[in-house]
Parts: structure tokens; sequence; C-alpha cells
């Protein structure tokens, strides 16, 4: 299908990638991802586990962590493998779905919210924006088969906040067979997240060995 191979290409382009702080201007490197991006551990109530577990386990995750602690990174990196249906492990299932990554300070647009998935779509990726990819994307959330992965719950202005919050409720009602995933550094907004279903997780920093490792393929 075209249209989804052309999807697939946008998320792994838009995705791929990693955001450099501290370097002058636009003169730092840029890297792919997938090549530097070491998976934390999370903490959920059964206690720490790696993070494709837990993903795994819990059809919605809400998911709470200090910034710079590796939300985005988790949530770019589940994308993009979807999209390159290069998941490995227990994450493997996650091929067969279509990934939707949105970044909720950039994609909340209070005149779209009764649009639904159009909203979503436009959100997401607004180069894709056609008729093909919406029927597409509807298809694959009737089916059960997305991940959204909604990204800084905490980022979305305070006085949107309430009013997305509702919108995301009936949208989950709608769609309640698909899997998501928010990310927040706040806890407290994910309060009201356990009455539709969903787990609470939290970031783990990394470990001796997981710094090792973060640093080996950072300088390769």
């Amino acid at each position: 299908d075209r249209g989804l191979d052309s999807y697939r290409r946008s998320v792994i382009s838009v995705l791929d990638r990693t955001d450099n702080i501290g370097f002058p201007g636009s003169a730092g490197p840029r890297f792919r991802l997938t090549d530097t991006f070491v998976r934390p551990n999370f903490t959920v109530a059964s206690g720490t586990v790696p993070m494709d577990w837990a993903v795994a386990d819990h059809p919605r995750l809400f998911i709470v962590g200090p910034a710079g602690s590796g939300k985005t990174s988790a949530l770019r990196s589940i994308a993009v493998g979807a999209a390159r249906m290069s998941l490995d492990g227990i994450s493997s299932k996650f091929n067969e779905y279509l990934p939707m990554y949105v970044q909720l300070r950039r994609g909340v647009h209070l005149e779209a919210y009764g649009a639904g998935l159009e909203y979503l779509a436009k959100a997401a990726f607004p180069a894709l924006d056609s008729e093909e990819m919406l029927v597409l994307l509807r298809e694959r959330c009737e089916a059960g088969k997305v991940i959204f992965l909604f990204d800084g719950l905490d980022e979305i202005e305070p006085h949107l906040r309430s009013r997305w919050l509702e919108w995301f409720a009936g949208f989950l009602k709608t769609y309640p067979n698909d899997r998501f995933l928010v990310t927040s550094r706040v806890r407290s907004f994910g309060e009201g997240f356990v009455d539709h279903g969903f787990s609470a997780a939290s970031v783990d920093g990394l470990n001796v060995d997981g710094t090792a490792k973060l640093i080996r393929q950072w300088f390769a």
C-alpha cells in the first residue's frame, strides 16, 4: 500500500533523530535516535522491568519522568521501530501496528476537537493530510492496530488541558482496543487516567551498564 509506505517513511524521517542541547546555534551534529538510544527500565506496580516489558504488558500506560529522563526518546524509538517493522523480542508484535506520535505542546487545537482522527492526523503529520491517509488510519483504529504515543501532557497550556482530557476520554471510548502511551513530567496530571484503565510507570535513570552503553553508542 503506497499510502502506508509513505506514512512509515515520514515517521522514520521525522522521528529518527536526536535533539542535541548545548551546541551553539544549529552547529550540533545530528544522529539517528535508533543508533544512540538505550532503553531504560520502567517502575510499574509490579516492580522494575525493562521498558519493552512494561509497554507490552500494559495496553494503556501513563509514563512519568523528569525532564531529560528519556520519555520522548522512548516514545520516538517505539514509533520508529514500529514504522520500520524492526522491533524485536517481546515488542515485535508492534510491528503490525501503525504508530501515531503526537507532541502535545504542538498538536492541541481546540477548533479541531470535534474532528477525531482528522485532528490526530493533522497534529502528527500535516504533510500527510489526505483522505487516503484518514481512511487508512480509521481502518487501523477500528481493527485495534494503532499505537498512540502522546508526548508531554504537562506541556499543554493550562487553559487547554482540561478540554483535551475531556476529548481524550471520549476518544478512548471510541477506540478501546488500540494501545495508548501518554507521558508527563507531572504525576498528578494522570490521576484520572486510572479510571480509563491506565497503569502508571516511572522512567528509571540508567545504571552504570546503561550509561556505559549510551556513551559507547554515542561516540561510535
